[in-house]
């Protein structure tokens, strides 16, 4: 057998391989085995209607269309070899993902997972339809169906690169006239979008404003009819563009484990939002509150156990030196204004006046105490947070700053999660005992005693990064890329 193995996979693999069949060909042996090549190919050929990348596999194609007719042993054995190598990558990259999750972010902690070699190669020298075999491989997830569907309908949609984009300028206002809204109603023409009649009219009309608000609504934007410099970056995203965010986010998908449950908490970091999937259908959907793009949520999943009513909040080492501290030094009396006490230390229990405390001394490096702000209206966790005990101390909370869901964009907290229906989401995960009416849980907090309860069914909760995803109703959704993640992974995605 020729040594090597093409496609950057183990030689090793193909030598136990073939090694357990005494170097059978599953590729050449008969015409079955002839047609099942042929159909890995074509789909190798496809590759892109999986988000996948043909390039990638192109030496065996390229083998594969000069073949001899009547080749030499060499030349046969070469073409069994890479027609196996591309078997066995094909299939990890398209069940599996491309990359590992880590080699884009060290704040990805998807679990990469690896196809069996042998096996999957084994399975290819009996499989009689080779094109179902590898539908069969392909994620299972309805959302990743979705997006292949739609990443066929942008592939056979018209170039927009041809289209003008919109230019820098001041914000596009409704009753302006100005030359830039037959740009506008050019982008939003070319986004599927209606933008009235008047497509030679400069006048920014009500209809032309409807259609704006429309497209700031499917888009996660502040539907306020006005073009600033948010719409506008979405605007001017062409078809292409599009068609390389779906393929970035089908790869993401391919990180997920095999089976989420049949219930579980799904937080899509991009969109702001949390849903409740139970059963496969929507029970619960809200709003959220992420980290700051320099205080990044990580992608990461745990396992709710347990809620705190009136929860305490012990303020984290960095937040107190770089949040705290600042508004202390400015104003002696915010701790106690603010519902804080003072520790010694992490270990202490000994509280201090914050009155005998030199506020203004304190440094970074001497700052030893530990701050933790008592239930009440202004502790920054509100009146409930949900813990799901986790390596990265993020959870779930409520907040007292309401007025912040009002922004369409909402990247504002320090790692945690907060939202915007936090007694929905208490009383659904409660109320499956019917001991948990919503007076029961007012009683808690009328007492500001910290409470916690424990779950009699613990639930999944997956922290998601999705920038393009297909919703309920059908429709392709995109989002800003929060934290830039889609242009890390389309860098590590080009240099595979």
């Amino acid at each position: 057998m020729p040594e090597g193995a093409p496609l950057g996979v183990d030689p090793l693999v193909l030598l136990q391989f073939y090694g357990e069949r005494a170097n059978a060909p599953i590729w050449s042996s008969d015409d079955l085995a002839f047609s099942r090549a042929a159909a890995l190919v074509a789909r190798l050929e496809n590759a892109q209607a999986e988000g996948l990348d043909p390039d990638d596999y192109a030496a065996v194609m390229v083998a594969w269309g000069t073949r001899d007719a009547t080749p030499d042993a060499y030349a046969a054995a070469q073409l069994e070899l890479m027609l196996s190598a591309a078997t066995v990558r094909y299939i990890s990259d398209l069940a599996f993902g491309r990359i590992d999750p880590s080699d884009v972010s060290e704040d990805l902690f998807d679990v990469p997972r690896h196809p069996d070699p042998v096996n999957l190669l084994w399975d290819a020298a009996v499989v009689s339809d080779v094109g179902a075999w590898l539908d069969g491989l392909a994620p299972a997830w309805p959302q990743y169906r979705a997006l292949r569907r739609a990443l066929a309908r942008l592939r056979a949609m018209e170039p927009d690169d041809d289209v003008m984009l919109l230019p820098d300028g001041d914000s596009l206002k409704p009753g302006m006239d100005d030359p830039r809204v037959l740009v506008l109603r050019s982008r939003l023409a070319a986004l599927g979008a209606s933008a009235g009649d008047h497509q030679t009219s400069t006048l920014f009309d009500p209809e032309l404003e409807a259609a704006v608000m429309d497209f700031q609504r499917r888009f996660g934007l502040d539907d306020d009819g006005i073009v600033g410099k948010h719409s506008r970056a979405m605007l001017n995203t062409t078809v292409a563009q599009r068609i390389r965010i779906v393929e970035l986010n089908m790869e993401r998908l391919r990180w997920l484990q095999e089976d989420l449950g049949n219930r579980y908490i799904w937080i899509n970091i991009p969109a702001f939002e949390l849903v409740v999937i139970e059963d496969g259908r929507e029970a619960l959907a809200m709003d959220v509150i992420v980290g700051r793009d320099y205080r990044s949520t990580p992608v990461f999943s745990g396992r709710m156990t347990y809620l705190e009513f009136n929860p305490y909040w012990n303020v984290p080492q960095k937040l107190a030196v770089e949040d705290i501290l600042p508004k202390a030094q400015v104003d002696p009396g915010y701790l106690d204004s603010h519902g804080f006490k003072v520790y010694a230390g992490w270990d202490s229990d000994v509280a201090i006046d914050p009155a005998t405390i030199d506020w203004n001394g304190l440094t970074e490096s001497s700052f030893s105490y530990r701050l933790r702000q008592e239930p009440g209206e202004e502790n920054a966790l509100g009146r409930v947070k949900f813990m799901l005990p986790n390596e990265h101390s993020v959870y779930l909370h409520d907040t007292p700053h309401r007025e912040l869901f009002s922004r369409a964009e909402r990247a504002f907290s320090s790692g945690c999660v907060r939202l915007a229906d936090p007694v929905d989401m208490a009383l659904y995960l409660l109320d499956e005992s019917g001991d948990w009416p919503r007076e029961r849980l007012d009683e808690i907090w009328e007492e500001a005693v910290m409470t916690r309860v424990s779950l009699d069914r613990p639930i999944p909760v997956y922290f998601s990064y999705m920038t393009a995803w297909v919703d309920q109703d059908g429709l392709l959704q995109f989002r800003a890329d929060v934290y830039e993640r889609d242009a890390a992974l389309d860098a590590v995605l080009n240099s595979y």
